[in-house]
């Protein structure tokens, strides 16, 4: 199963697929799905920023046609069953009513369980999706977004010098393509797009 993740935002006009290594078929099949994806989101884009939500259906639909089949991500209440039921019930705990000492043990918690899932970072990166592909069976599944599993929950504070982030340019293609690989890569895993127990992003190319 491999993992992508795309970051679609007005500062970056990027797409970003990370991947693991596979063979040069499995290779091949997936990036049809990727390609598949970034199609159907070229023309949206033009129009604006698009939502996560609305990112995600473009892409679900357009795999669908292309005979994909959209499979439901379960990691969710896998994770949330692994999660000590006091931690859980101290992070969904009313922060606003909270003291100050509550308030950290309820924002440890919370990170606690923010931590515990695989999850794509929305609010800091709108039109951003996550989404893992099996080339043999042609499923992929997306990833939860942030807002949708944490309503009203801020994004855990991680190190990222938005100022290095490439803005894509129609020259962008003949830019160095090892540079800009870095340059997502660092802003992936210093925004934490995906979860921070885990480093899907091992490679990234973009079109």
């Amino acid at each position: 199963m491999k993992r992508y993740i795309i970051a679609l935002a007005a500062a970056l006009m990027v797409c970003l697929l990370g991947m693991t290594a596979s063979a040069q078929t499995a290779d091949e099949a997936t990036t049809d799905a990727s390609e598949i994806i970034a199609d159907a989101l070229r023309e949206p884009m033009k129009n604006g920023v698009l939502s996560s939500a609305e990112a995600e259906q473009i892409a679900k639909e357009a795999l669908v046609s292309a005979g994909w089949t959209v499979v439901e991500d379960i990691s969710a209440q896998s994770a949330e069953n692994d999660i000590d039921p006091e931690v859980l019930e101290l992070a969904y705990m009313d922060i606003d009513k909270a003291d100050s000492e509550l308030k950290e043990k309820i924002l440890d918690a919370r990170k606690t369980v923010i931590y515990s899932y695989s999850w794509v970072n929305d609010v800091d990166v709108p039109g951003a999706i996550s989404y893992s592909a099996d080339p043999d069976t042609r499923e992929v599944s997306f990833d939860p977004l942030f807002s949708e599993l944490f309503p009203g929950w801020d994004v855990p504070r991680n190190q990222c010098d938005l100022s290095d982030v490439p803005v894509y340019t129609e020259e962008s293609e003949s830019n160095d393509l090892d540079s800009f690989t870095s340059l997502m890569d660092d802003l992936v895993n210093g925004m934490g797009l995906a979860r921070a127990n885990s480093n899907p992003v091992i490679h990234s190319e973009y079109k």
